[in-house]
């Protein structure tokens, strides 16, 4: 992608060296900005259901407590003070899944991402 002056995967990078411009800069927040309402709009509003009894855990709170938090599905777990069971973490795997698999249909076409690349 080549906008006033700057190229590259983030439209404040300058192919040959030099320093992107400060409109560069902002034009790549505004860029990222927007693919991560863009993600965040995919995750959805919906809730997991972990137990019979009705806990449940937003999705949009489990994507952000494993990416953002590195939390490891029997950790969520235990901070909904749950314990660990193979449906319960089954439950979490496959919304969070889900949410992956829209996150990335979310994108669009030619984002260039760095684990994209190392396929």
């Amino acid at each position: 992608m080549t906008v006033g002056g700057t190229s590259g995967d983030f439209a404040a990078e300058r192919v040959g060296g030099g320093r992107a411009s400060a409109e560069g800069r902002q034009f790549g927040a505004l860029i990222w900005a927007e693919r991560l309402r863009a993600l965040e709009a995919a995750i959805g509003r919906d809730f997991v259901r972990v137990t019979r009894e009705g806990d449940s855990i937003a999705t949009r709170d489990l994507i952000r407590a494993i990416v953002v938090g590195g939390l490891s599905l029997p950790r969520i777990l235990a901070g909904l003070g749950l314990k660990r069971s193979p449906a319960r973490e089954a439950a979490l795997r496959g919304a969070a899944l889900a949410a992956f698999d829209r996150m990335a249909r979310a994108l669009p076409d030619g984002v260039s991402t760095r684990a994209a690349q190392n396929r």
